[in-house]
């Protein structure tokens, strides 16, 4: 098993298949079979092959990464739809722990900050851009109930979201004003 690294974690895009051979495993483990070292010893060598197989890929990686950058875009597109790590774990076929140490090593942010952070700027877009409740939008991000959102945002932004959108239709009034 030449191409499988010690040292580091490894993840496979063929998850489904190596299941499918745990399984098999499990089963050949409690059947009486004559035989049954040498197909335990066969199967243990399909999965380690089929791991072996993602982790030589060099396409695996950058899939990975593109992967990651879909998954951002999706945080900060759609901010209201996660509110914790397991979400988007489950969404990459990743468990937490890998999703984190992966995406902090790629953006220099953790997921659960990078969620709170696409949070906030949809909050303050909505703030600025419309004249909807904060209700409506706390609702929008995501937040169970707009007096979490509104402590959340005054803790990220110094100010409260009815300040925010004084301070936003104030600024914007200014711009648009032609002399």
């Amino acid at each position: 098993m030449n191409g499988i690294k010690t040292d580091t974690l490894i993840t496979s895009a063929d998850i489904p298949a190596i299941e499918e051979l745990l399984t098999i495993l499990c089963r050949e483990n409690v059947a009486g079979s004559t035989n049954r070292k040498q197909y335990e010893n066969m199967l243990m060598q399909m999965i380690l092959m089929k791991i072996s197989e993602s982790s030589i890929n060099p396409d695996s990686d950058k899939s990975r990464i593109s992967a990651l950058e879909m998954l951002r875009t999706d945080i900060y597109s759609n901010a209201g739809s996660y509110s914790n790590i397991y979400q988007l774990a489950e969404k990459m076929n990743l468990s937490p722990s890998y999703l984190q140490a992966i995406y902090k090593r790629k953006f220099g942010i953790s997921c659960y900050e990078d969620i709170l952070s696409a949070k906030i700027k949809t909050g303050q877009y909505y703030l600025s851009t419309t004249d909807m409740t904060v209700k409506e939008i706390s609702d929008l991000c995501g937040y169970g109930n707009e007096i979490c959102f509104m402590k959340i945002f005054k803790k990220r932004t110094g100010i409260t979201p009815s300040e925010y959108r004084k301070i936003s239709k104030n600024d914007n009034l200014k711009n648009n004003f032609i002399w």
